[in-house]
């Protein structure tokens, strides 16, 4: 039995896939072109005076260091890699990298500002860029 020119198979033999026709993928969208149906919805708020208990391993509670973030996105998630510079060292490391939804990105943002604002309230301005001597930060 010998191979029907060109299609790869043995003469004669049917192609398995003539019976289903091609599937036609969706195109992708942004979510500023999904219908109100497509958008992924936030997930339920939970209700005011709520409390839950969480846990926090030994090791976590010491905390990490970072002094550099760097921040990536797609449609359904954000992802910062936290790692640390040093200066007189040429090469870093990413310590932690947190994936979260859009929606909680954006909320993790929202309570940022709020508690930056609080702490600049009691402490005074954050001089972005600027060490404690008001001279710019390079190593």
């Amino acid at each position: 039995m010998g191979l029907a020119s060109g299609e790869g198979r043995p003469a004669g033999a049917p192609n398995r896939f003539e019976s289903h026709p091609p599937r036609r993928r969706a195109p992708i969208r942004g979510i500023d072109q999904m219908t109100e149906f497509e958008k992924p919805k936030p997930p339920a708020a939970r209700p005011q005076g709520q409390n839950f208990q969480i846990e926090i391993p030994e090791k976590e509670s010491e905390g990490i260091y970072a002094n550099l973030a760097f921040i990536q996105h797609s449609p359904s998630e954000v992802v910062i890699d936290f790692a640390r510079v040093l200066p007189n060292v040429p090469k870093s490391k990413v310590y932690a990298r947190i994936v979260m939804t859009p929606y909680n990105a954006k909320a993790l943002l929202l309570a940022l500002e709020e508690n930056l604002k609080r702490y600049e309230t009691q402490f005074g301005p954050i001089k972005v860029g600027l060490n404690s001597e008001g001279r710019a930060i390079g190593f």
